[in-house]
């Protein structure tokens, strides 16, 4: 899926052991009632941002009326400390406690309050880009829905959804993502009956879409964060001599290369097999528009692209199309600061790559850290959401792995493919900008299409046929509704405005 595995190399016998620890705990914890309520339980919620020279009021999970300040001042060394001034009051119960983390741009405080009052916090070292992200934006107010116990049960529960993201089969980590899929998604997996061999090379034809979902946490990650019903996109490709190809950009341990490939069907289906986790659907192509495909200028696009870097520098395009409302509860903007911290701290290539450089073809500037970036976007009048809102470009170039090339994810890469072959038109249509979601819900697939009588068995409720999977892939009503048109997907934040509707012009 968007989030494969990009460091699976360094993947040793402490990785083993983890995956044992969790397991226990997985089992310690009664794997089927507490946990699903811990998923992501230790992300803070943000409780909003302290303007300087203003008052931020909450209600906190121990005491009902919480307020706070904040000010500046620097000491003889020239060393800047931002003070939180905290005041609660209302005390819910006489044993608990509210844990919370104070961010500047760049730098975090922890706290606790156990007792009402007044309570000071400090956040040292500021920087010049705090400074100025102070004024501009505030401090920012993360309160911790747990305590610090219940953190340790929380990580480990979500810890447990990723077992299966080295290319192993753990089934407890399965009945995790399952579980997650169900609470957090709404996408209840059904079982299926596997012994019935659905789908050949000889049913699908060059442009029909493969849309993959594998319980190994990232898709499920993937899933939550971007919406959709799968976490990954493919093409299918025949080649002049007949064998049909699965074409992708992917990066993920178990497959013989990585970055954009083809495979023959048949060694996919055994690769995907062999993942053990592995669900695939096919979607066919609207004849009328598979009948305008230049294959040949398809296949040239192919050879271009060939071996080119996984686009994780894409992925935060395709899931953030507006200034608010691009993800799901409990995630913020103030959210990705966060986190942005956190990875920074240990791989700040990483951060770069995920964000930074993004940032910097936005703001026409390069080389600027990712803190720089929303510095200067706010500098400019921009808030983070606002500067990720401008659609990516085509044309953009980043630098990946050694290399200066242009940037997909999955869904990007296949509608770069679909555009290169005709399909799309004289529709002006951002590739950059599409994920999986986007991909399954175009309004580009055979609307008339009858699947074989064994796919009508295995999978009645599908209108298309599910390749492989011991679980049904869930159809989603959202599936080929969106009609094609100018700009698809650069406005549309994550979540529709109903269960199945996506605001005006998405």
């Amino acid at each position: 899926g968007e989030f494969v595995c990009a460091h699976a190399a360094l993947i040793d016998y402490r990785t083993m052991r983890l995956q044992l620890l969790l397991s226990a705990l997985l089992v310690a914890f009664a794997a089927g009632s507490v946990l699903p309520d811990r998923f992501f339980g230790f992300v803070p919620l943000d409780m909003g941002t302290v303007p300087l020279g203003n008052q931020l009021a909450w209600q906190g999970r121990c005491f009902n009326t919480t307020t706070a300040t904040v000010a500046v001042d620097s000491n003889e060394w020239g060393s800047i400390t931002a003070t939180i001034t905290l005041t609660a009051s209302e005390p819910a119960s006489a044993a608990c406690s509210d844990l919370y983390v104070f961010s500047t741009l760049e730098n975090t405080a922890w706290g606790e309050v156990l007792l009402h009052g007044v309570h000071t916090f400090a956040v040292h070292n500021l920087t010049e880009n705090d400074m100025d992200d102070l004024q501009l934006a505030g401090l920012r107010v993360f309160l911790f829905y747990d305590g610090a116990a219940d953190l340790v049960l929380d990580l480990a529960a979500t810890l447990a959804i990723f077992l299966n993201w080295n290319g192993n089969y753990d089934k407890v980590a399965a009945e995790a993502d399952i579980k997650f899929l169900k609470d957090y998604i709404g996408m209840d997996l059904e079982r299926r009956d596997t012994s019935i061999k659905t789908v050949t090379s000889d049913d699908l034809q060059t442009g029909d879409i493969i849309h993959t979902l594998c319980l190994n946490g990232l898709d499920e990650l993937q899933l939550w964060v971007s919406g959709g019903a799968s976490g990954h996109t493919c093409i299918a490709m025949r080649a002049d001599n007949g064998t049909l190809y699965v074409c992708e950009n992917l990066e993920e341990p178990t497959w013989p290369t990585a970055g954009v490939q083809c495979n023959p069907f048949d060694d996919w289906v055994q690769l995907m097999q062999e993942k053990g986790n592995a669900m695939a659907v096919f979607t066919p192509l609207a004849p009328e528009l598979r009948a305008r495909l230049n294959i040949d200028e398809m296949w040239d696009t192919f050879e271009q692209w060939r071996g080119v870097p996984f686009g994780y520098a894409n992925f935060a395009a395709t899931v953030i199309d507006r200034e608010t409302g691009n993800l799901p509860y409990p995630l913020t903007m103030n959210t990705v600061v966060l986190l942005a911290q956190l990875i920074n701290d240990i791989d700040p290539a990483s951060l770069d790559l995920f964000l930074g450089q993004g940032l910097n073809l936005r703001l026409g500037t390069s080389n600027l850290t990712f803190f720089d970036c929303v510095a200067e976007g706010e500098r400019r009048g921009h808030t983070m959401g606002s500067l990720w809102a401008i659609p990516d470009d085509d044309a953009w170039l980043y630098k990946i792995e050694g290399r200066t090339v242009r940037s997909r994810v999955c869904s990007a890469w296949v509608a770069e493919m679909l555009r290169a072959g005709g399909a799309f038109g004289n529709v002006t249509i951002t590739a950059a900008e599409l994920a999986p979601r986007d991909v399954y819900e175009l309004a580009i697939y055979d609307a008339a299409y009858a699947p074989p009588a064994a796919c009508q068995k295995a999978d009645p409720q599908l209108p298309y046929c599910q390749i492989m999977g011991e679980w049904r892939v869930p159809y989603s009503a959202l599936y080929n509704s969106v009609v094609l048109h100018d700009h698809y997907a650069e406005t549309c934040g994550t979540q529709p405005a109903s269960a199945a509707k996506w605001p005006e012009g998405c």
